[in-house]
């Protein structure tokens, strides 16, 4: 093995029915460039993702079943998906920035389950480049099921958990070309006489401040304050990979690294920790030392993941607003107590109710998230979520349940066999994996369209007053078909589809079928809905004032 100097790093293309771009910046991969270069290597980082390519590709076969509900054609503001896509560059220039790059060792991020196996594919593209070129693999699907990673006879290592460290440790074994030391090393999966070896992470990384800042090269600033979580929740897997003990960073280092990123004219910070309140009192330090420091400089603070409602109280939310925040991202997950029980996740619905209040009175715009299809939870409770943040001032977060690998509830999936435990390509939210005998994955899509209607009628809710609208047919040649002598523009579209639910009880989207001369021919789309969950949904909203 020739000496290891230029390193490759690869955030790798991947395939769903949607991209949220923000939660595709390689943020861990930045953080070992940012290591590697401070220990003198020379790296490259190729993400596939950074250009926002997307081209649109056939179903897989094992997602066929959801072409039912995911409609290609609907213009309703309604639809979920659309079109299954591919998002990223394209081999063939994948293969020719590999070349450019000539590395000595490549690392590919594997975060996302139901995506690894695009991942594979570029590790077997490198492999066919640089067959001498030692491939090591991490993230968070690396670390949890680092089995399948190895087992795919492409990757080399798998480095587990946080990589800073383990990564450089794992180069100077290679270098010394003595293999040996893996057998002593913490925190690496490989493969020794055909045998697959894990030697799980012990030691965290304790002081986070001796991490060099990651490159911030984009319109937003991603800043991690701490790392790890010690709640318990069944539904996540973090803990497994960033520990449960929490570390947080000096607040001047935070703050310092800020500075930098303003400096280079980026004024929208998104805070990526897993618990970034959990320390109220810290908390209170940051945002206030943020608020004194870029005083006048009108940052956009964010966090879309981290804020928990038994952490938020009034004196911080009037902080956070000050500093620069303009909204709250909030979990409900479950209003149910006995659902909280059981996932360990205890939120009071008393002190959610303040925190609504509380931004209210500060001005803060509130989404709340509520999990859709948690195998503990009864359908009918979801409802009743729904309705209640229907009646709140708050725009709904419908976050669609998938089982992470490493969890509670995972191992839990498994064992009632509501999944089988390899069928990764499920294992995302847009699958809608997990039926139980509480709710079908009809009634899921139902109620995620309902949230969707929901958030519709919260931007224009005088409409529920009045159901009955002006956009009406010229004439109807047949029972699911209408023609109009205009094209209808996105309004006209909602208000019919609502003004037939209303009346009827339908849910359904719509089609333009075809144009003729100078009239418009629609068809209604079959949304394959639980007709019981949207007669219920009607009934009870009758008795609420919906709140925008």
């Amino acid at each position: 093995m020739k000496t290891i100097h230029k390193i490759l790093l690869i955030n790798p293309p991947f395939e769903d029915f949607y991209q949220t771009h923000q939660r595709q910046i390689p943020l861990g991969l930045k953080y070992l460039q940012a290591s590697l270069e401070k220990a003198g290597y020379e790296t490259s980082l190729l993400d596939c993702l950074a250009e926002n390519h997307q081209r649109i590709i056939p179903f897989p076969e094992d997602l066929n079943y959801l072409q039912q509900y995911y409609l290609p054609n609907d213009l309703s503001p309604f639809k979920l998906f659309t079109h299954y896509r591919h998002f990223g560059i394209q081999s063939n220039e994948i293969a020719n920035k590999i070349k450019k790059a000539q590395p000595d060792l490549i690392g590919i991020s594997i975060n996302f389950t139901p995506y690894w196996e695009t991942a594979i594919e570029i590790a077997r593209l490198c492999k066919s480049l640089c067959p001498r070129v030692p491939i090591v693999a991490g993230g968070h699907h690396a670390t949890v099921a680092p089995e399948s990673i190895l087992g795919s006879k492409i990757i080399d290592f798998v480095v587990l958990g946080e990589g800073e460290k383990r990564l450089l440790q794992l180069i100077k074994i290679l270098a010394a070309r003595d293999l040996d030391q893996l057998a002593k090393m913490e925190g690496i999966a490989f493969i020794s006489l055909d045998e697959i070896k894990i030697n799980q992470p012990q030691n965290a990384i304790q002081n986070l401040d001796d991490l060099p800042w990651p490159k911030s090269d984009g319109a937003i600033a991603m800043i991690l304050t701490s790392r790890g979580c010690p709640k318990q929740c069944n539904f996540c897997s973090v803990a497994n990979v960033m520990g449960k003990k929490i570390r947080f960073r000096t607040i001047a280092s935070v703050i310092a690294e800020m500075e930098a990123c303003w400096h280079n004219g980026i004024t929208k910070f998104d805070f990526e920790d897993d618990n970034l309140t959990f320390d109220r009192q810290r908390a209170l330090q940051l945002f206030t030392e943020i608020t004194k420091r870029f005083a006048g400089k009108n940052l956009i603070l964010s966090a879309q993941n981290g804020l928990m409602a038994d952490s938020l109280d009034e004196e911080l939310i009037r902080v956070m607003k000050v500093a620069g925040f303009e909204w709250l991202n909030v979990p409900l997950v479950s209003s149910s107590q006995q659902v909280q029980k059981k996932i360990l996740r205890y939120q009071s619905q008393e002190q959610f109710l303040k925190i609504i209040d509380w931004a209210e009175k500060y001005e803060l715009k509130v989404i709340a998230y509520l999990i859709l299809g948690l195998p503990e939870e009864a359908i009918d409770h979801v409802l009743e979520d729904i309705l209640f943040l229907t009646g709140l001032p708050v725009i709904i977060g419908p976050s669609l349940f998938y089982p992470p690998p490493g969890s509670v509830t995972y191992q839990n999936c498994v064992r009632n066999k509501f999944i089988t435990g390899v069928d990764f390509v499920h294992y995302r939210s847009t699958a809608m994996a997990v039926q139980t005998n509480n709710f079908s994955r009809r009634d899921i899509i139902t109620l995620f369209r309902l949230v969707r209607l929901v958030n519709y009628l919260k931007r224009k809710p005088a409409w529920i007053e009045n159901i009955l609208f002006q956009a009406r047919p010229i004439t109807s040649t047949q029972a699911n078909s209408l023609i109009f002598d205009h094209k209808l523009n996105q309004e006209e579209i909602g208000k019919l589809i609502i003004d037939e639910l209303a009346q009827h009880k339908n849910f359904w989207g719509l089609s333009l079928k075809k144009r003729s001369n100078d009239s418009y021919h629609y068809q209604w789309i079959d949304y394959h809905c639980s007709q019981y969950l949207v007669n219920k949904f009607f009934e009870k909203l009758a008795k609420i004032e919906i709140c925008n």
